[in-house]
């Protein structure tokens, strides 16, 4: 599995989302970046990583630079965190974190199986593609697809 930076994942997470709203370069409408903070930290707290936001530079009086800081649980906490990246043919683009790496994998299967019955019941002959670690499912004609790859990423220097 590929080792990701989880700096650099929110970085883009982030810079993709300001392009979509065409915000300028090192500005953020702050009700949006208050949303995907706590988005974030939603997701991040149902699978068990503690979190933390803060205030960094305001630049003008109403926007301001949000910053995820993760934070090992104790001595059970894993040394990694199994990152998710959901993609598909709409644009949809998605990022999941899990604390553990079976779980993940079953989450992918699940929502697979979700997937494929849908497109069954809307008339496609859905075919999969499962590798160690990316997961796709496609119509034959390759024009939909929903695909999740798996990446392992160690917490960052705070």
């Amino acid at each position: 599995m590929e080792n990701i930076n989880i700096d650099e994942m929110f970085e883009h997470y982030i810079e993709k989302k300001r392009a979509g709203r065409r915000e300028p370069q090192g500005s953020y409408n702050e009700a949006w970046v208050a949303g995907e903070a706590q988005e974030a930290e939603l997701w991040l707290g149902k699978f068990g990583v503690d979190t933390s936001f803060e205030t960094v530079n305001p630049m003008i009086e109403d926007t301001k630079e949000v910053k995820p800081v993760f934070l090992k649980i104790g001595d059970d906490t894993p040394d990694v965190l199994v990152v998710v990246r959901y993609h598909d043919y709409s644009g949809e683009d998605s990022v999941y974190l899990f604390r553990d790496e079976t779980f993940a994998r079953k989450t992918i299967v699940e929502e697979m199986n979700e997937v494929r019955d849908k497109m069954t019941k809307d008339g496609y002959t859905p075919a999969t593609q499962e590798t160690l670690d990316h997961y796709e499912v496609y119509d034959g004609e390759g024009n939909i697809y929903f695909e999740w790859n798996i990446y392992k990423a160690g917490y960052p220097e705070n």
